[in-house]
């Protein structure tokens, strides 16, 4: 455990560490046909900000799988709420970040998940059935050790999968990286994050830094913000975007750039190698898939076609 916002992490001091949880907030309006105000960017948001997000149809698949999570928090924030978002990997099977519903995991008829989100419709919605976090998770100050164990399966009342579609899962580790050209691998990050609440935004141009902490986790240097917990990796793989991990978190990192020691924000996501087991004890079996790398995985469901996805 960290001590306050210090600790050693990887052989690097690490003096930032954020969860990416949305509370109650007022939110600025922003112009339609201006994603980010960039003098507002800079000046306001800081250097993490994800500026580069663009805006995507959330009721087209495989956008329509993303959604967000939202559980009334009367704990946290009285007659509130907080929010996070997540992805739909099964007919009725959703993952997201732990931290994001740890406080309901004995009452998840509290929490909610609404897919495809566009303004004020989205595509379908369901009520938890079931949550399953790591047993070794556990609230409180965030650290490393507590990122490698951040996530949690939601089992929903409906099947909405069948309506939205659910995306395919890729077993991603550092061996599977090391198999690619890791300086030409590129992935998209999609979420809600906590200034557009109601518009999915994604980043299509995502570089892996590599895998730290025992290849417990994965770092990147795509910006993230809060209400992107939970929000998945996706990697294209056999003409489909297939999730790989899923962002819990910032960290800034004491690391050397020309010369002199530098803070360097990166975002933290939990592989998919480590909740592989769980999803297959919940149905989400994975076998061989065809390519230049020996990838391990599951191919999702387009509702609109016989197969394949719109990987955009």
């Amino acid at each position: 455990m960290c001590a306050r916002d210090e600790c050693v992490f990887d052989g690097r001091r690490t003096l930032i560490i954020v969860l990416l949880i949305v509370f109650p907030c007022i939110v600025i309006g922003q112009s339609d046909d201006v994603e980010s105000d960039q003098s507002v960017v800079r000046r306001l948001l800081g250097p993490y900000y994800p500026k580069n997000r663009v805006r995507v149809d959330a009721r087209r698949y495989p956008w329509s799988a993303v959604g967000r999570i939202t559980l009334f928090d009367t704990v946290l924030r009285p007659g509130g709420a907080t929010s996070c978002s997540g992805i739909l990997v099964g007919e009725n099977l959703v993952l997201t970040a732990a931290h994001c519903v740890w406080s309901r995991r004995d009452y998840p008829e509290e929490v909610f998940f609404l897919a495809g989100i566009q303004q004020n419709k989205y595509v379908a919605h369901s009520n938890a059935k079931n949550i399953y976090i790591h047993e070794a998770f556990e609230s409180g100050e965030p650290s490393p050790k507590k990122f490698s164990i951040d996530w949690a399966l939601i089992e929903l009342e409906k099947p909405i999968g069948k309506t939205t579609g659910y995306v395919g899962v890729a077993v991603f580790d550092a061996g599977v990286l090391e198999s690619m050209n890791k300086e030409r691998v590129r992935f998209k990050v999609s979420g809600y994050r906590g200034d557009r609440l109601f518009v999915q935004t994604v980043d299509h141009d995502c570089r892996i830094d590599g895998f730290a902490g025992d290849d417990e986790l994965i770092l990147h240097r795509c910006p993230i913000t809060r209400g992107d917990s939970g929000g998945p990796l996706l990697l294209p793989i056999q003409g489909e975007l297939l999730v790989v991990g899923i962002d819990v978190g910032l960290l800034g990192l004491e690391v050397e750039v020309d010369g002199k020691q530098r803070i360097v924000g990166f975002g933290v996501a939990v592989p998919s190698s480590r909740f592989r087991g769980k999803l297959k004890e919940l149905g989400v079996d994975m076998g061989p898939m065809k390519g230049p790398s020996e990838i391990v995985g599951r191919l999702g469901w387009n509702p609109k076609a016989s197969k394949g996805s719109l990987a955009e």
